[in-house]
C-alpha cells in the first residue's frame, strides 16, 4: 500500500519493518496523516507503527501518540493521558508537540482551556526547537508562518474574541519551560471533565487555518 518513490524511502520502509524507533515514527507519521507522495493514508496502521515506537522509547511518537489520543486516530480517545503524553514529548524537544500544546491552547480545542500565555509559550518553544533530523521532524513553513502570525497579535482581547472557544469546561496543562531549558518538573494534566466539548477534528487542518487566518 505504498508506492517507494526513492532508495531513502525504502531504505527507511525497511528499516521501520525491522523495528527500527525512529523509522516507524516516520513511517506512521506518514500513514496517520497522509502528508507523504505515494504513501496512501491509513490511520490504524500510523497509530500501530508510532504506539511501537513510543514504547521503544522515540520522543517524536510519544508526541504523535499524545496527538492521537486526544483525537482519537486510531485509538480509543484519552484527553488525559493524550495530554500528558504531549507534554512530556514537548518538554523532551518535540516541536510537533510543543506546536500543538499551543495551537490547542490558541483555540481552546481538543479539551484545552483557552489560554493566551500558555499558547504562546509553547509556540515560541516549537520555534525555538532544531531537530537533528529536521527534515522528517522539524516544523513546516506552514507552521512557522502560524506561529508568526498568532505571536505578532499584541491583544488577547482579541485573541478570545477570534477563537470562539470561550468555555471553561476544559483541560489544562500544567506545565513549566520543557526540562531541556530549565531543570526538571513534574508536570500533570488536570481539570478534564467529562462534559467537555468535542475534540476538533486537527488532521483537518483546522489549527492550521484558524493560525493562517490571523493577520
Amino acid at each position: 500500500d505504498h508506492v517507494v518513490i526513492n532508495e531513502d524511502d525504502e531504505l527507511l520502509i525497511e528499516d521501520a519493518e525491522n523495528g527500527h524507533s525512529e523509522s516507524m515514527a516516520i513511517l506512521g507519521r506518514w500513514y496517520l496523516f497522509g502528508e507523504k507522495p505515494g504513501i496512501e493514508r491509513n490511520i490504524e496502521k500510523g497509530y500501530d507503527l508510532i504506539e511501537k515506537a513510543a514504547e521503544s522509547g522515540n520522543n517524536h511518537a510519544v508526541g504523535y501518540r499524545g496527538f492521537c489520543l486526544i483525537e482519537g486516530l486510531g485509538v480509543e480517545r484519552n484527553r488525559e493521558d493524550g495530554g500528558e503524553d504531549l507534554l512530556i514529548a514537548a518538554k523532551r524537544g518535540s516541536s510537533f508537540a510543543a506546536y500543538k500544546l499551543g495551537c490547542m491552547y490558541y483555540a481552546g480545542a481538543c479539551g484545552f482551556k483557552l489560554d493566551n500565555e500558555r499558547a504562546k509559550k509553547w509556540l515560541n518553544v516549537a520555534k525555538n526547537i532544531l531537530h537533528e533530523n529536521d527534515k522528517y521532524f522539524g516544523l513546516t513553513d506552514t507552521e512557522k508562518n502560524n506561529i508568526k502570525n498568532y505571536l505578532s497579535l499584541k491583544s488577547s482581547a482579541t485573541l478570545s474574541s477570534q477563537s470562539g472557544f470561550l468555555s471553561s469546561d476544559k483541560l489544562v496543562v500544567d506545565d513549566e519551560v520543557p526540562t531541556q531549558i530549565q531543570g526538571n518538573d513534574h508536570d500533570s494534566v488536570s481539570e478534564l471533565t467529562a462534559n467537555s466539548p468535542p475534540c476538533c477534528n486537527c488532521t483537518s487542518g483546522r489549527h492550521n487555518e484558524e493560525l493562517a487566518n490571523l493577520k
